[in-house]
């Protein structure tokens, strides 16, 4: 196969997986630069070394495979697998040793091709600045190949090289270090012992390459040196630079955007999400949403998975869910781990689609495994609460356990509620400690509950003893979160008194109006006795009335029903008599003793009107 056949089968493999998204197609891609690679192309063999290394085309990730496929390319003289090399982490003194370039030379090789419009070039190029893989190195393993073994033991000049000098082979040296596979490789291509059978020569097709594509720099060299010297130039394929590449030469990591521009405009679809990852991160160029939208478009359109999944949370963000989930079902199917989470809240809430309990549960315990912590909280809650799936407090403790880990405050309130309950995970020590550090969470939400739940422990004494002060004081605690329960719950200590706690009407009064002003009061009558008597507060007849009255509709409460008949009694006019009956007798019916009492001192005169008598 000529060296035009297998360059057109390897680029035929790289379109199909670097210009599409369809992976069905992957594995015969793969076969096309398998093929052009064993064909003797040294650049196919970079793609399969890139493929390795970062899983391209379904091959998975393997450094051994990936280092061997890039030697084989830098050995027969493919500047691309010496810049993939590296930023794969895999270029090494053997790759140095054994390649028929220096780094300066791939780099200027590379970059060359890319400004001519081969956007793989610009692809490779773009990597290599973003990430700064030449400023890591020194300028010796920029600019010198090391000496091979078979160069120092055949006579080689594998010394020091002074300033200035350039080390030579004679013709003849030129010759056999480039017909002897060692030098090469331990493997020959088969382009080049084609070559070399049909030519009658022992320069192989590395060697015809490297005087065929000099760089700029190099071609300056030999235009100064002469013919003789051109000749000599063209055959040394191990020497030293006589002009190094200085740092100041290497372009910053924000040209690195020219050139995925140059590879994204040509159909690389990773050059795209790359560019449109950086219109939205801001990292080498502005902040330019527009731009992030239309590469992650043109990607989606494409059927790549972080378009897809940057356009269906961008929908999400916007409100549109019929897209958003359009979206997300696509980047699901492509694989993005980001679309489980909100894919899986759309299939538990039944928005936009069915409710479908068994995908969303798939889809929040893949977003789990893949430690998206959003999930963690979700799948215990919905393990837990018994009501769209079969309780699992197994699962729930552990999706718990997760979010605790994380860092989720409420985790920790949730964990305390299974601590508390009566099954294999009891604990009501371990229960309080969580219960501590939930109340003083930044959520007043989580805050208020946790305090609550301390409140009501110390209150009834469910880790052994009663003790009304600490109860209080949660409470209280609870309450300055806004927490109306824990308001309301510290107000009627305070109006009660408790062993070793006094009444204080003052803090029973403020909580209690609080929770009034607020409207969350469940204690009308309550409130209403403090205004009546005066107590924390000035004494109010008609308010107090005000509040029995909507506690006797608002409430089960036969005292508000007394103390309305109390109110009218003791007013005395006949309608106020008449109502304070009805009143006694409502409270009566609800099981209040004290009315029978009140009631009791009624007598009806000849007339028909009640009287009080004593």
């Amino acid at each position: 196969m000529s060296s035009e056949n297998t360059a057109e089968l390897r680029k035929k493999g790289m379109d199909s997986l670097y210009k599409q998204c369809d992976s069905s197609h992957y594995e015969e891609a793969i076969g096309w630069i398998d093929e052009a690679a064993r064909a003797g192309d040294a650049d196919a063999w970079y793609v399969l070394g890139h493929c390795f290394s970062w899983g391209d085309g379904g091959v998975g990730f393997n450094k051994e495979k990936a280092y061997d496929c890039f030697l084989r390319g830098a050995r027969g003289g493919s500047s691309l697998a010496v810049l993939g090399a590296l930023r794969a982490g895999l270029f090494d003194d053997t790759m140095r040793r054994e390649a028929l370039y220096t780094v300066r030379e791939c780099w200027n090789r590379v970059r060359s091709e890319a400004d001519m419009g081969d956007e793989y070039a610009a692809w490779q190029v773009a990597e290599t600045l973003e990430w700064g893989d030449l400023s890591r190195l020194t300028e010796e393993e920029l600019n010198v190949l090391l000496p091979r073994e078979e160069d120092t033991e055949d006579g080689g000049a594998a010394g020091t090289v002074g300033d200035g000098e350039v080390e030579e082979h004679s013709a003849s040296a030129g010759e056999q270090a480039t017909s002897d596979p060692a030098v090469i490789g331990e493997e020959e291509t088969a382009e080049a012992t084609a070559a070399r059978a049909a030519a009658g020569t022992s320069r192989d097709s590395a060697a015809d390459r490297v005087a065929e594509r000099m760089d700029v720099d190099s071609a300056a060299d030999r235009a100064g040196e002469g013919t003789g010297a051109e000749k000599d130039t063209r055959l040394r394929i191990r020497r030293v630079i006589t002009k190094p590449f200085p740092r100041f030469m290497i372009p910053e990591p924000r040209i690195s955007m020219v050139y995925y521009s140059k590879a994204a405009e040509a159909g690389i679809v990773s050059a795209m999400e790359k560019i449109g990852k950086h219109c939205r991160e801001g990292r080498l160029i502005p902040v330019d949403i527009e731009g992030f939208l239309l590469w992650a478009r043109k990607c989606a359109s494409l059927g790549n998975a972080w378009g897809l999944c940057e356009m269906g949370l961008y929908s999400l963000e916007k409100g549109d869910d019929e897209a958003a989930f359009r979206y997300l079902e696509a980047a699901e199917i492509q694989g993005d781990p980001r679309a489980f989470y909100p894919l899986g809240m759309y299939y538990l809430e039944g928005k936009v689609t069915e409710r479908d309990l068994d995908k969303a549960v798939s889809c929040l315990e893949k977003a789990g495994k893949m430690n998206d912590n959003r999930s963690f909280m979700a799948l215990g809650n919905l393990f837990y609460q018994d009501i769209l799936v079969e309780r699992d407090d197994g699962k729930a403790f552990y999706w718990y356990s997760k979010a605790y880990g994380d860092g989720y405050g409420e985790a920790a309130l949730a964990l305390a509620h299974l601590y508390l309950r009566d099954t294999e995970y009891q604990d009501n020590e371990k229960a309080v400690r969580l219960l501590e550090e939930a109340g003083a969470a930044v959520d007043p939400a989580v805050s208020g509950e946790a305090n609550l739940m301390l409140g009501n422990i110390f209150r009834d004494g469910l880790i052994g003893i009663q003790d009304p002060v600490r109860a209080v004081y949660f409470y209280e605690t609870g309450a300055r979160t806004g927490n109306p329960e824990c308001m309301e719950l510290a107000a009627m200590m305070y109006y009660q008194g408790e062993d070793g706690l006094e009444p204080d009407y003052d803090k029973a009064f403020y909580w209690l109006n609080l929770c009034e002003q607020n409207g969350t009061l469940q204690s009308c009558s309550k409130l209403a006795t403090l205004y009546l008597e005066g107590w924390g507060c000035e004494a109010d007849e008609e308010r107090a009335r005000e509040l029995f009255e909507k506690a006797s509709r608002t409430e089960y409460d036969g005292y508000a029903f007394y103390m309305l008949g109390k109110i009218a009694e003791q007013n005395g006019t006949p309608d106020d008599l008449e109502y304070a009956v009805r009143m006694y007798d409502t409270a009566i019916d609800m099981g209040y003793s004290e009315a029978t009492k009140r009631l009791s001192h009624f007598r009806k005169t000849i007339f028909g009107h009640w009287k009080v008598t004593r």
